[in-house]
């Protein structure tokens, strides 16, 4: 599995590419000689990257994840001259939340007596969405610790849309900058942004203030009316910058810079932190890769309606935003430091019309076709590698049944551990507890049914019930969990029978030859 990450409209023309020839390809090679082969890209054909429940950043990292667990080349970067989506976090810490309300407050009360309201200057607001360019990294450890519990210790992020700029006036936009001057109506309403969004959790261990759902104050967001729904967008993404704004300005008074810079990092920031990781004891130059376009002629194309997809510009004018760019140039150089320079591949290509359109440019499609057979010759290699050392044990049908089980194994090893972390991170009510016990210890062999809308905990619900059921009752209990839809393979009905299936027979009977058919390992399902 190749997980694919870069810009969400900028590199379209590449994606195309990857996904329309090289793919199709690729998943030949690998399935006639025996293999499965997949590409993850989570932004192909995603316009604006907004999410009702802020989880863009946790299924990203959840896919990287899974793509790191197998063999071959799997993280590709393309990056372009253009920096990634901002983003909200959806969680933050309760005493950092605390802090940026006690400095928008004392700004607020500055500001009443008169008293004039001391801006950040350009340097430390470009510091707080930078990457740590002093250590090299894209995050701080002693802070969020290894990206592989990601679920437990990693922020999420609501992303703001492509088009947030849109939603403000000239006027609105140099009032809303984090280096403008504020009044006391500013104070006011960034402090009710903040109060109105961010809502402490108390379920969790420590409690932390959660970004709200979006259609909590925009309902419309959810709307089957098509205008409905894009005008709630287009307040979202007011509110969105807003409160993107609020905590730049605040965040490096409050935490300091390096923990301003980390709870403002982008989706892309936490990929390539993670992506960029030794994997098995391998270096990242065994497994990643990176296409770095250059537009040597962008700077004179600024005008150009299409411009804003190539480069960060500034609202009302062909010019480059100096503070996006400047934590663009450190992403950049942080990107190197991290992977040697045989692993960054530069391409340049020349400005057309509709910046970069292979569709309507002989140069453009020339580009496209050059990325596209590096990228197919590069993981071939790579593939080569890993059938000859497949190959050395043993035939054929002995390592495919093996993967088989491991990739089972694997599957049922995921759910356990989101049981545990959904476990351990809520408390549950124990009046509420002392109902369920006593439904399980009443149920005997009938099934218990637990419903509830969205939202209200049943999957935590039943994670404490896995893990309390042994205490519960009497004798040697086994206790089995799946959460569908937890994973792809959760969502196919055969997938989660056989699962359980291997679960029950290696409970019960070891020996077991399972079937692969449905009809079969429902009456297996039965039996067991």
């Amino acid at each position: 599995m190749v997980y694919i990450c870069g810009g969400y409209k900028g590199k379209i023309a590449e994606r195309n590419a990857l996904m329309q020839n090289v793919y199709p390809r690729l998943y030949l090679y690998c399935k006639q000689r025996g293999y499965d082969f997949r590409m993850v890209d989570l932004r192909w054909g995603v316009g604006d990257p907004v999410a009702e429940h802020h989880d863009t950043v946790e299924l990203h990292m959840e896919n990287l994840q899974r793509c790191q667990e197998t063999q071959g080349p799997n993280f590709v970067l393309f990056v372009g001259q253009k920096y990634e989506v901002r983003s909200l976090p959806s969680t933050i810490t309760r005493e950092s939340f605390e802090a940026l309300v006690r400095v928008v407050e004392r700004d607020r009360h500055q500001t009443s007596k008169n008293k004039p309201v001391e801006d950040l200057t350009a340097s430390g607001s470009q510091s707080s969405i930078t990457t740590d360019s002093s250590t090299g990294s894209f995050s701080q450890e002693s802070i969020y610790g290894n990206y592989l519990n990601f679920g437990e210790q990693a922020t999420n992020s609501g992303l703001l849309s492509q088009s947030s700029h849109n939603s403000f006036s000239d006027i609105e936009e140099a009032r809303l900058s984090p280096v403008a001057a504020r009044s006391l109506g500013d104070l006011d309403k960034d402090l009710t942004l903040l109060q109105m969004w961010y809502e402490l959790d108390e379920n969790c261990l420590p409690p932390i203030y959660r970004l709200l759902p979006i259609s909590t104050h925009h309902p419309d967001m959810l709307s089957i009316d098509g205008q409905r729904r894009r005008q709630a967008m287009k307040d979202w993404s007011a509110t969105c910058y807003r409160l993107w704004g609020v905590l730049q300005r605040s965040a490096v008074q409050a935490l300091g810079q390096e923990e301003a810079s980390l709870l403002l990092r982008t989706v892309l920031d936490w990929e390539v932190e993670a992506g960029l990781q030794p994997v098995n004891e391998a270096p990242p130059e065994e497994h990643c890769h990176c296409y770095k376009r250059v537009i040597p002629d962008l700077h004179y194309n600024l005008k150009d309606q299409h411009a804003h997809l190539y480069a960060d510009l500034l609202k009302g004018g062909a010019q480059l935003d100096p503070v996006l760019s400047t934590a663009h140039q450190s992403f950049i150089n942080c990107l190197h430091e991290k992977l040697r320079h045989t692993n960054i591949y530069e391409r340049n290509v020349g400005w057309g019309w509709k910046g970069l359109n292979p569709k309507h440019n002989r140069s453009h499609l020339f580009y496209t076709e050059r990325i596209s057979s590096h990228f197919q010759r590069t993981v071939i290699n790579s593939l080569k590698k890993v059938i000859k050392a497949t190959k050395a044990l043993g035939p054929f049908n002995m390592v495919w049944k093996e993967a088989a089980r491991v990739q089972i194994q694997e599957e049922i090893q995921r759910h356990v551990n989101y049981g545990l972390h959904l476990w351990k991170g809520c408390t549950l009510r124990q009046s509420f507890l002392a109902d369920v016990k006593r439904a399980v210890e009443q149920s005997a062999t009938r099934s218990i049914l637990l419903l509830g809308p969205p939202g209200w905990g049943k999957s935590t619900t039943m994670a404490a019930v896995a893990q309390l059921a042994p205490s519960w009752l009497p004798g040697a209990v086994k206790v089995l969990v799946h959460f569908i839809g937890l994973t792809g393979e959760s969502r196919n009905i055969r997938l989660v029978l056989e699962s359980l299936c291997v679960q029950l027979a290696e409970a019960y009977c070891p020996q077991t030859q399972l079937s692969k058919g449905v009809p079969q390992m429902i009456n297996e399902f039965h039996s067991l």
